[in-house]
């Protein structure tokens, strides 16, 4: 059996853990799962699908994570994976429970999403800004960076 990455929103919005998942990962920990899979962890803050969502784009959100899944692992020997993630033209949104969609750039909580295209997702989004070759390569940087922070961390294992 294997925990499936769930978004929790619950990060602050410097994309740092919370008491929340302390006590969410020891529950992971505790259910006799296979492995757990943590949350959609975003690679750099443009990348968060909301701004409570979880990050590893620098070093103190890294040793935060080190500090909690150290803990966590002391209760139970299961092996926990992280998944690192990039929103895209699905960033910049609303927690799903308070309904207001995407965020633009210019409110509280928006900020410029980018994307392969300047193809909103929906209709009614923001148009993202169209990542040129050297964008792409800055976010490829990123993944690479958060996935030497997720090992640095303890994770057992890595989704792209």
């Amino acid at each position: 059996i294997v925990i499936a990455p769930m978004c929790q929103y619950s990060a602050t919005e410097q994309g740092e853990v919370t008491y929340w998942h302390e006590q969410q990962w020891a529950n992971y920990a505790l259910s006799g799962a296979g492995l757990c899979v943590v949350e959609a962890t975003a690679v750099q803050p443009e990348g968060r699908i909301s701004y409570a969502d979880l990050g590893l784009w620098n070093d103190t959100q890294r040793d935060q994570i080190k500090t909690l899944l150290t803990k966590v692992k002391t209760l139970s020997p299961m092996p926990f994976a992280i998944q690192l993630a990039h929103a895209g033209r699905k960033a910049s949104t609303d927690k799903p429970w308070d309904g207001k969609g995407q965020f633009s750039p210019n409110q509280e909580h928006g900020w410029q999403t980018v994307s392969a295209s300047d193809i909103p997702f929906n209709d009614h989004d923001h148009a993202p800004q169209e990542l040129s070759k050297n964008g792409i390569q800055k976010i490829i940087q990123d993944f690479s960076d958060a996935a030497i922070r997720a090992v640095d961390a303890g994770f057992d294992l890595i989704e792209l």
